[in-house]
Order: structure tokens, then C-alpha cells, then sequence
């Protein structure tokens, strides 16, 4: 008969090996100047500056504590919670990927109009008032979570499909939320 510990063991210890690989914060790339600059910063280093801080933020930061959140949850036998923050992480794998076609792009093209279009959405983008740390409010229209999603299918041909039960099984009428999954 499956049980609960049974089922998510293997879950469990990759979560946890995943966990400590983001311990520590990524490391910041080279000769991207950190400030106080002595002058502006070009469109390309504010852009650059940008993507870092989503990287680090948005990324690395909400992974690990998504991560570990899971694994604090999954350990005590709180299942239902996972669902829902599998799928947080699965958006952030999304998100990442987005970022990094979209730096990809960029050596490839040249073309900083077309990073800078991408990086602020991803980095400001939203559907409601928040005020960005200098003082303006967020003004770009967010890249939809689907098209991140998408953008994953080139290196996991089954996104979508993934994505799909990852939105369905958190629902309080999904049998996989009341079952435990089993």
C-alpha cells in the first residue's frame, strides 16, 4: 500500500539537494559596474543591471525560499500546500528562461531596444500599483505566465502539459488535492 512518505521521498530528496545548491546567491557578473556609478549608466549596463537583479531576486531568491518552504511542508506531512508552490517554481523556470533567450538574443542581435523591452517586463511589469524602489510606480504591462511556460518547451518538450496538472491539482476539486495525490 502507498503511503504518503513513500510517495514523495524521492521528491523530498531532491528538494533538498536543490535547496542547498541555492544556499548561496549567485555570483555578480563581471564587469557589470555595481553602484554608486561616478556617471549615468548606458541604456546596455542599466538593462544588464536589471536582469541582474531579477536573476537574484525574482529567481534565485524566490526558488530557494519556494524550495525550502516545500521541504519545511513536505516533511511534516503537509501535501496540499506542494501544489501549489511545485507550480511557483515551475513559473520561475519559465520566467528564467524568458530572461535568458532574451539574453541569448541580445549577443546574437545586438539589438538592446528588443533586451530592454524583455528585461522590463519581466523585472516591472504587473497588473497593479506597485511603487519600484526610486520612487515611480511600475509601469510595464507583464509578460503573461503562459508565453514563460512556452518558452520552456524547447528544453522540456511537455510544459504545457505539466504546467496543465500543476494548475489543476491544487484545486480544492481536484482528487489529487483531498487524496494526498496517491
Amino acid at each position: 500500500m502507498k503511503t504518503w512518505q513513500g510517495e514523495i521521498s524521492s521528491y523530498l530528496d531532491r528538494l533538498r539537494n536543490a535547496s542547498e545548491q541555492l544556499d548561496a546567491p549567485p555570483p555578480y557578473p563581471p564587469n557589470i559596474p555595481e553602484g554608486p556609478m561616478g556617471t549615468a549608466p548606458t541604456v546596455l549596463q542599466s538593462v544588464i543591471h536589471r536582469s541582474v537583479t531579477f536573476y537574484n531576486f525574482s529567481a534565485w531568491s524566490r526558488a530557494r525560499e519556494t524550495t525550502e518552504a516545500l521541504v519545511a511542508l513536505w516533511s511534516c506531512g503537509y501535501l496540499s500546500p506542494g501544489a501549489a508552490l511545485s507550480r511557483i517554481l515551475f513559473e520561475v523556470w519559465g520566467v528564467s528562461r524568458l530572461m535568458s533567450n532574451g539574453l541569448r538574443h541580445f549577443l546574437d542581435a545586438k539589438d538592446v531596444n528588443s533586451l530592454s523591452t524583455t528585461v522590463n517586463k519581466l523585472f516591472e511589469g504587473v497588473r497593479s500599483k506597485v511603487l519600484m524602489p526610486w520612487g515611480t510606480p511600475a509601469s510595464e504591462k507583464p509578460i503573461h505566465v503562459l508565453h514563460a511556460i512556452r518558452a520552456l518547451q524547447r528544453v522540456y518538450p511537455d510544459a504545457m502539459k505539466t504546467y496543465e496538472d500543476l494548475c489543476e491539482s491544487p484545486m480544492p476539486t481536484s482528487p489529487a488535492s483531498w487524496s494526498g495525490g496517491l
